[in-house]
């Protein structure tokens, strides 16, 4: 007995008496403990794949000075000269031929300061920027906070289980709007590292902002894997995100090379962001509900419907 069965029960005019408002409470300590127990096996995974897959760093106390403008940042390039070349180098040989030397130097943090705000970084990889279009030190145009936009991004996620998905197989559905298309031409929906850009360009978000969330900061891929690991945990996929995004690498690379660590990384932190908000998810689901409703012309724009119900 839940205290949402309770609610039901009264809206039925059934009578309500001690003994079932004691079950409601129990079955709410109850779920509250198989919470917590969930969230700290999830933080154990987290814990073991951090120590597996974030490098002791050279780099942790290095801070660079970026200025936004109307492109893309700029600093000061002679006082940074020595890491520039170091790590674009380390940049261009991890994606031609798989490095495992130069995966280590990208697998560091380091901290950027824009704005008079100092942000760390998720890897040394954040500031190329995108993965595509020549990335370089300083290929991004400024940094956006998430961290009061998450109602949106779960709502939109809500979207698209709730009526793209609603005809499928959960688990079916994530895979093919997260590593394929459908046959219909639509957009990936779940692809955050362009679908975030589509949702939040309304309020700033740009094509090339880094994205932080909890003070860290996230180029576009770092956080469409945030992203996705958050809201495919937060609707209660069963399938790892983690081992999906590592099987779609392995398939997509000419060399076969693993999912970069920082990506990996990154899912996990989103998993771990979306424990969180699990704890209260009956209650905030009505409320990202709304956001739906209030949003829904706009999506409607972005993801035209199509009578096959994608």
């Amino acid at each position: 007995m839940t205290t949402e069965q309770l609610e039901r029960f009264k809206r039925y005019g059934i009578p309500i008496d001690d003994g079932l408002i004691r079950l409601a409470q129990i079955g709410e300590e109850n779920k509250a403990k198989m919470q917590a127990a969930a969230e700290r096996r999830e933080a154990e995974k987290a814990k073991a794949n951090v120590s597996g897959n974030e490098q002791k760093s050279d780099t942790s106390g290095y801070i660079i000075d970026f200025a936004p403008t109307s492109k893309f940042v700029i600093f000061d390039t002679v006082k940074h000269t020595n890491f520039v070349i170091k790590y674009t180098n380390a940049y261009k040989s991890y994606y031609e031929k798989y490095d495992k030397e130069s995966e280590k130097l990208l697998n560091q943090y380091l901290y950027i300061k824009i704005n008079g705000k100092t942000y760390k970084t998720n890897s040394v990889a954040t500031v190329f920027g995108r993965d595509f279009g020549g990335a370089f030190v300083g290929r991004f145009q400024g940094v956006f906070e998430i961290d009061n936009y998450l109602e949106i991004i779960i709502a939109h996620s809500l979207y698209v289980f709730d009526y793209f998905c609603s005809s499928k197989i959960k688990e079916e559905c994530v895979l093919g709007n997260s590593v394929g298309k459908y046959k219909s031409g639509h957009t990936v929906l779940l692809d955050y590292k362009f679908e975030l850009y589509k949702i939040l360009q309304d309020w700033g978000l740009k094509v090339n902002d880094l994205v932080a969330i909890d003070g860290v900061a996230y180029n576009a891929n770092e956080i469409g894997n945030y992203i996705w690991g958050m809201v495919l945990t937060y609707n209660g996929v069963v399938i790892s995100p983690n081992l999906i995004a590592q099987l779609a690498t392995q398939v997509d690379s000419w060399f076969k090379r693993n999912d970069e660590p920082w990506e990996q990384r990154a899912i996990t932190k989103g998993k771990e962001k979306a424990s969180k908000l699990r704890l209260n998810k009956d209650e905030i689901d009505q409320r990202f509900k709304e956001f739906i409703f209030f949003y829904n012309d706009e999506w409607i724009k972005l993801y035209p419907f199509d009578d096959e119900k994608l």
